[in-house]
């Protein structure tokens, strides 16, 4: 959500964190959306279609593959050619995973339902077969300098199988069968 304090504006830049793609990006007022390089940084241009002195509230949906388990810590995606950058910062996690370090420094702790409301319907509701998730902590950050860093522990690959057996006895022998 952006507050503009002075002159009207139709346009908002972002710094894209390393490793993240964007995959969408919504708004009432959106007229289009890209993604430039800028040095070693990537940047995220979102353009109105028309200037507003208005707050605007963007949705933007980023992901990066594969995820680091062992040494996570939080991406920034931040705003550019702002005054100031407040936040409401969240950990959803699948509930396959177990959290078993959580470190946070600049940041204020407050109720996970505050996240849970705040988040797109679109992140939370989860496709027919796909694993649940859950709001494993939520901050306040009144500044843009923040950390936050946590471990997961991976559930370790497991194997169901079905067999069967057909054993056959005959004059001739015996002939076994499997699958």
């Amino acid at each position: 959500s952006l507050e503009i304090l002075h002159r009207a504006v139709d346009e908002f830049r972002f710094a894209v964190p390393a490793g993240f793609e964007i995959l969408e990006v919504r708004s009432p007022l959106l007229s289009r959306w890209a993604i430039q390089p800028d040095g070693d940084r990537r940047l995220l241009t979102v353009k109105l279609r028309e200037q507003t002195v208005e707050p605007v509230v963007l949705e933007i949906v980023a992901q990066r593959t594969p995820p680091a388990f062992e040494a996570w810590t939080m991406p920034r995606l931040e705003p550019l050619d702002v005054v100031s950058h407040a936040a409401v910062v969240g950990l959803i996690v699948q509930q396959q995973f177990k959290t078993e370090s959580l470190a946070f420094e600049g940041l204020i702790p407050i109720d996970t339902l505050v996240l849970t409301q705040a988040i797109p319907e679109s992140v939370l509701r989860q496709k027919p077969g796909a694993p649940a998730i859950s709001a494993v902590a939520a901050y306040y950050a009144p500044q843009s300098d923040f950390n936050l860093s946590a471990r997961f522990a991976k559930p370790s690959a497991k194997l169901s199988a079905v067999t069967n057996v057909l054993l056959v006895i005959e004059d001739r022998g015996l002939k076994v069968r499997g699958g």
